[in-house]
């Protein structure tokens, strides 16, 4: 064991870094101080990937973000520096959330069986030829196809089920469903592209084996997914910058952004191919006022330390009024939106987005 000063450009990170960051580089760090200007963070690797991406997505979405969003700094003196603070918030969320991504997809990756030994490599049409000379091998390929096949059945299953969700999901989960999905086929479509697996596809078809049928049909059925969940991915993307400040603004900082993120979920209507369903835009709506709820909430009970009885009556009808505020607006940018485009014709009643009872109680 050794402690050493690395070079974050040229030195990987084969272990375990100490990171120090001084919360004031104005002052001077002392022993008697150090423990409050200087903050001492970890984070791991080993030998599995997925355990940096864990470490560097936490770092970001339990320190960083929440540091940046509520300790006061420079940037609050004017308006430009807001704004900068702001894309700043949302580019370290976006960057978070890729990480997340990034460890479930390592987690969920499909690596299709390796084929029955023996069984000879195939790269070109000669080998193929080569190989239909031997029935046995001709078997084989089959038997490997068809174990293929029931892995690929298996993931098309599971994919296409109806989603499990908890009643609490907000948009940056749907975004972060469809990149899932997107990477998982894409890897699967890698895998199926592979030469060792078209090098057995070239086999099945010069021996017209009746197991070619379904792997046909299983192909398209791969490529359909992935071309749904790439135009998906797309569309979700450009709903993004509008619900990041329902994560990172209080109700009066989100009021400006709503009419924004309807216009946006109407041109998702208007052109998208497989996101335009009346069922995937109320999921999508319904997410985007659960978060706008969970927000109402944090704002209301001061990130949960406390509750309205334990605030001055004045502050807490202030702060309902603006959550009653922000709840009107998103009513009338829905009516005005479907009244326009008439989408939205899923969602059955009103919208689940209703605080008055908060005001009868103060």
């Amino acid at each position: 064991m050794r402690l050493f000063l690395a070079k974050p450009g040229t030195t990987p990170l084969t272990g375990m870094c100490v990171c120090m960051v001084r919360t004031n580089p104005q002052r001077s760090v002392t022993e008697e101080n150090v423990h409050r200007e200087v903050n001492f963070l970890l984070i791991k690797n080993g030998d599995d990937p997925a355990i940096l991406l864990r470490s560097v997505q936490k770092l970001l979405s339990k320190i960083f973000v929440p540091a940046v969003r509520v300790n006061p700094s420079d940037l609050d003196t004017s308006a430009s520096g807001v704004s900068a603070r702001d894309h700043l918030l949302a580019g370290l969320r976006s960057f978070a959330s890729c990480l997340h991504v990034s460890k479930s997809i390592m987690a969920e990756r499909v690596i299709l069986a390796p084929p029955e030994e023996r069984l000879d490599e195939v790269r070109s049409l000669s080998d193929a030829q080569m190989v239909l000379t031997q029935p046995d091998q001709v078997q084989a390929i089959e038997r490997t196809v068809l174990m293929w096949l029931k892995q690929i059945e298996s993931v098309l299953i599971e994919m296409e089920q109806l989603r499990q969700e908890t009643d609490d999901a907000g948009p940056q989960d749907e975004l972060e469903y469809w990149k899932r999905r997107m990477a998982k086929f894409k890897y699967l479509s890698e895998e199926m592209e592979t030469p060792q697996v078209r090098g057995s596809v070239l086999v099945l078809q010069l021996a017209r084996s009746k197991v070619l049928k379904a792997w046909k049909e299983t192909d398209a059925r791969v490529t359909q997914n992935l071309a749904e969940a790439k135009d998906n991915v797309k569309f979700v993307y450009a709903i993004e910058e509008y619900c990041h400040p329902l994560y990172l603004h209080d109700p009066p900082g989100m009021t400006p952004y709503i009419m924004m993120l309807f216009n946006t979920v109407r041109m998702i209507h208007s052109i998208s191919r497989y996101y335009n369903t009346s069922e995937k835009l109320s999921a999508l709506l319904i997410k985007i006022t659960n978060q706008m709820i969970r927000s109402c909430q944090v704002y209301v009970s001061c990130q949960g330390l406390e509750t309205i009885w334990s605030q001055p009556r004045k502050d807490v009808r202030e702060k309902i009024q603006h959550c009653l505020k922000l709840s009107a607006t998103y009513r009338n940018a829905y009516q005005k939106t479907k009244v326009r485009e008439g989408f939205c014709g899923g969602v059955k009643g009103k919208l689940p987005f209703d605080l008055s009872f908060l005001a009868s109680q103060i």
